[in-house]
């Protein structure tokens, strides 16, 4: 794990374009037409995300909610909305279609300029470390994710991560090389993704070890064990300092969330969606269980986490060259692998347990198969170590041989499938609104989101069920499925997510749903309308096999945001709930957890004037009084925890279990709603700090004085 010195960058250029020149190839649909990627949550959650947050910056808005998603929730601290991750300023400056092309070439800029440097500092030659990079812009891990943003972001990044260790393990001492691995940690920490970020910390672990192993073998340099701890741990805090935005604004939000402490999350729930024996055969090829590029299978229950899996052909002969050329060498490597994979399959070993013992958040952490992203870069390091080693024993003519042949090999056994998972659409499917929301008001500037309920969510048709995966996308934006309905100025509610942006309680309304809407249960309908719900889109069979999406108007709608006639309070939650039940869901009855027990007298409000901005919610009512009112706001209650009245603070309680309300005293008022801030704020000045430390090593001294490190 030599560092390799740095070729000149006219040459090193040429090699890094080869790499890109072929994978724009492999993409080229992408790049020569006005299709879009449209696979998985592309366009139903990542899109509307940043149209979001694009329509309230545009309108001089501070994008605190998302005001479509559950009829609003905290915008900020959205995984998938990447606020903070610097690749957003695309969302701003460009057309949705043009800037999600844009982002996925920047990210595949940086998975190949990073596995390129990684491989250099492997000991490969330019060629050899190009090669490297198209097998990690290949690898399974990497295409599978194109339909997630984020995690598309995040696979970009690892390469970079593992190379910017191995430079600071080489030479703590040099402030750059520590304001390098702040900066690439940072930017993982800014893609929002809690797994991701774990998955770097282990990788980087694991490069440590192996500078350690190198050491008690008296192989490569000899660090300085103390010096580079220290140096990680710097790069660490200093990450942590310009990502502390996200850091706190995620844990505000999941501390109550279906993912936090409270949401009843464990081992069953993490192991969850695990990688079924079945698929493992795919380790060593696309598609041996079913083409996943346009259908389903019977013997998987759920479409996979990774669609691929395999580093290729060419990828496994690299490793097993790694394997047997390596031999100790191969040892973190393997662990890698090991771990990653025990952890991918979930509880089909006692690994599984075990590691959720040891370290409790995997419990939160849905999708087992993610793990396998440790497994991933395992396998891409062993390939690296195989490239290297061969160079050794072979001809300069022989090893550009084999660059061209892994290169060619990896493109031509992996390029089919790598398009094929982008699920490309025309560009219209963002611009051009389905016909069946023709019926639902579009919000415009700061008006109240219509609300609709998706109901095949919660009573899916066989439609939903066929195998072919575009007529199934077709389906989901013909019956505007969560949330591509937001692209168009719709909200809606009750959707079925487990996000860190779901509380705990609000889930619990989705599982209810399940089982009341199939067995068509009163109770649905009136949950619907309590919630402030204007429509409901359905699936019919008109005939036997002929399906058609329609939009009901909900029957006498009410404003999501109303006074109480009535307020029933009760410290017990489940008391409380029985009533709400055995009241039919009263819709003017706000049931509050609280003391003392038994209702509480209320006078008459109402709503004078309502701004819904991406800010916060502005109210003007009027109390008649002589006792206060209750405000009801059918709004997720994270989104409205900070609340002023006239510029004063004003206490929310929670309401009706998810959702939020406050007592308003007699008169009128103006009040304010919106998510908590002072974090938020405090944590942007945190990594403003961060940012101009990381900004004066980056540009200080060579050496830190005083330091031992190696030249």
């Amino acid at each position: 794990m030599n560092e390799k010195p740095a070729a000149g960058w006219e040459e090193r250029r040429l090699w890094v374009f080869a790499s890109l020149l072929v994978l724009l190839a492999v993409y080229q649909p992408l790049f020569s037409s006005s299709l879009v990627p449209s696979a998985r949550d592309m366009i139903h959650y990542f899109l509307p995300l940043k149209k979001a947050f694009v329509e309230a910056v545009s309108a001089g808005q501070v994008p605190w909610i998302d005001r479509y998603r559950w009829g609003g929730v905290p915008l900020f601290a959205a995984p998938g909305a990447g606020s903070f991750y610097p690749g957003i300023a695309l969302f701003l400056a460009l057309p949705l279609a043009a800037a999600t092309r844009a982002w996925f070439l920047l990210h595949l800029v940086i998975a190949v300029t990073g596995a390129y440097r990684l491989g250099r500092s492997f000991e490969l030659s330019r060629q050899q470390a190009s090669a490297g990079a198209v097998l990690w812009a290949l690898s399974g891990v990497t295409i599978s994710m194109v339909g997630f943003l984020s995690s598309y972001s995040a696979a970009a990044l690892l390469p970079w991560l593992a190379f910017v260790t191995h430079s600071l393990l080489l030479e703590p001492a040099r402030p750059r090389r520590l304001a390098a691995a702040a900066g690439v940690g940072a930017l993982l920490l800014l893609t929002a993704l809690p797994e991701w970020a774990l998955y770097g910390v282990v990788i980087g672990f694991c490069i440590g070890l192996q500078h350690i192993l190198f050491r008690l073998k008296g192989e490569g340099p000899s660090i300085r064990p103390m010096a580079s701890l220290l140096a990680l741990a710097g790069a660490g805090i200093l990450a942590a300092m310009i990502a502390a935005p996200v850091l706190v604004g995620s844990y505000e939000t999941a501390r109550e969330s279906v993912r936090g402490p409270g949401g009843g999350t464990n081992t069953t729930f993490a192991s969850k969606a695990a990688l079924p024996k079945v698929r493992w055969t795919e380790l060593f090829g696309d598609g041996l269980v079913t083409d996943w590029t346009n259908s389903l299978s019977d013997k998987v229950e759920d479409y996979p986490y990774f669609p691929s899996l395999t580093p290729g052909i060419a990828g496994w002969a690299l490793v097993l060259v790694g394997l047997l050329l390596g031999r100790a060498r191969a040892v973190i490597p393997v662990l890698l692998v090991a771990v990653g994979f025990l952890l991918a399959i979930g509880s089909a070993t006692p690994f599984f347990g075990l590691a959720c013992a040891v370290f409790p958040p995997l419990k939160a952490m849905r999708f087992a198969e993610k793990h396998f992203v440790l497994a991933s870069f395992g396998l891409f390091w062993l390939a690296l170590m195989g490239l290297g080693l061969l160079a050794r024993r072979v001809s300069a003519r022989t090893r550009t041989l084999i660059a061209a042949s892994v290169v060619a090999a990896t493109v031509l056994e992996k390029g089919g499938f790598a398009r094929g998972l982008l699920g490309m659409a025309p560009a219209s499917v963002l611009t051009i609104e389905p016909p069946v929301l023709a019926s639902v008001p579009r919000a415009e500037g700061d008006s109240l989101r219509p609300r609709i309920y998706h109901h095949d969510a919660h009573a899916p048709l066989p439609i939903f069920d066929i195998q072919n995966l575009e007529k199934s996308a077709w389906w989901g934006r013909a019956t505007v499925q969560p949330a591509f309905a937001s692209l168009f100025g719709r909200g809606y509610i009750f959707e079925l997510d487990y996000d860190l942006t779901l509380p705990a309680p609000v889930f619990e309304w989705t599982r209810l749903l399940q089982k009341a809407v199939p067995a068509q249960d009163p109770i649905a309908g009136r949950l619907v309308r309590l919630v402030g719900a204007t429509a409901v889109c359905r699936t019919v069979e008109r005939a036997p096999g002929l399906f058609r999406p329609t939009m009901t108007p909900v029957e006498s709608a009410l404003p999501p945001f109303r006074f109480a006639s009535q307020v029933d309070r009760d410290p017990d939650g489940m008391a409380l709930f029985q009533r709400f039940l055995n009241d039919g869901v009263n819709p003017l009855t706000a049931y509050v957890e609280g003391s003392p027990r038994g209702p509480v007298a209320v006078s008459e409000g109402r709503v004078l004037n309502l701004e819904d901005r991406a800010d916060g919610l502005f109210l003007e009512v009027e109390v008649k009084g002589p006792e206060p009112a209750y405000l009801m706001l059918f709004r997720l209650r994270p989104a409205v925890e900070e609340a002023f009245l006239d510029g004063g603070e004003l206490e929310v309680s929670g309401m009706d279990f998810g959702f939020a309300g406050a007592f308003v005293p007699p008169g009128k008022h103006r009040l304010l709603f919106r998510p908590s801030t002072s974090g938020i704020k405090a944590a942007l000045v945190l990594g403003l700090a961060g940012l101009v430390l990381a900004g004066l090593l980056a540009t200080g001294r060579p050496r830190f004085s005083g330091s031992a490190g190696v030249k």
